[in-house]
């Protein structure tokens, strides 16, 4: 009986073992190399992880990060490197664009449990890639005339309709954090933030606000709005009598939408040459 039992024993150690070493070979291929690109290392895991995030092929996931890996080596040249004063300044800057002072904003951050030095890490990438899409757009800039926003305009004209008046509930408070629970769970109630349900009549609006309301769908939220010492967030309950907007009242919209439309084809060309001449390496794909 004790012979039978040490045999038990002795099985289920190896059987553990086997399961452990079987852990530890997945964990070991998901880390492992799938492609390299330039001496970078893009890993299984990676692959993964977007395709799942994202829900998108292999294909597409692999041409992502082939392209986040040539960005990483164009950004680590020198013109585009971004030191630490420069992201400290950035933080500031957001931090005021929430109605808090520097060092509120870095305690907000910790109690949300978010790293500060992960954070501006992530602040100081994105800033390097900022640059560099600058540079790449700025290369191969092209005026837009008046007959490129005309056309634009005419081809597109259901796009560029407003609401003459709007049912709205606004709520308005000096804490933007609450504003943004509120988004989320709209039926609560919380204190410390103003409700008004009011019609707003958008003619004699300023541009920029007849968009955003024009681009919030009926029951949504709009984007919150500083404005002098609060913060404003308008739910759009119904929107009234749309009318055609003229050329007049949509040309800076319709500039900065052909400004990015070219700006997008000139960095997508610009990484499609770099690829071309890129030496990329596949190692192993994931199944």
């Amino acid at each position: 009986m004790r012979q039978f039992i040490s045999k038990g024993f002795r099985m289920k150690k190896i059987v553990a073992g086997l399961a452990l070493f079987g852990a530890i070979s997945f964990a070991a291929t998901l880390d492992g190399i799938s492609v390299i690109v330039n001496n970078k290392v893009i890993t299984m895991y990676e692959i993964l992880k977007l395709e799942n995030e994202k829900k998108i092929s292999q294909e597409d996931a692999i041409d992502q990060l082939v392209q986040t890996r040539l960005e990483e080596i164009e950004m680590n040249k020198d013109e585009f490197k971004i030191d630490d004063f420069e992201v400290e300044k950035q933080l500031e800057r957001i931090a005021s664009s929430n109605g808090l002072s520097l060092s509120q904003f870095k305690d907000a951050l910790k109690q949300r449990f978010i790293n500060i030095d992960d954070y501006k890490k992530e602040i100081k990438q994105r800033m390097a890639r900022d640059k560099l899409y600058q540079k790449i757009a700025f290369q191969k800039y092209v005026p837009i005339d008046e007959k490129d926003i005309a056309a634009y305009y005419e081809n597109n004209k259901k796009d560029f309709t407003a609401p003459k008046k709007l049912n709205v509930i606004e709520y308005s408070t000096d804490k933007k954090e609450l504003l943004e629970t509120l988004a989320k769970a709209p039926m609560s109630e919380i204190g410390d933030v103003k409700k008004t349900e009011t019609t707003i009549d958008t003619t004699g609006l300023e541009p920029g606000l007849v968009y955003l309301f024009k681009q919030t769908p009926e029951g949504r939220f709009t984007p919150i709005i500083p404005v002098k010492n609060k913060f404003v967030t308008y739910f759009i309950k119904e929107k009234l009598d749309p009318e055609q907007l003229p050329l007049e009242k949509v040309r800076n919209e319709i500039f900065e939408k052909l400004a990015s439309q070219k700006e997008e084809a000139a960095i997508k060309e610009y990484f499609e040459k770099l690829k071309a001449s890129a030496k990329i390496k596949v190692i192993r794909l994931p199944q």
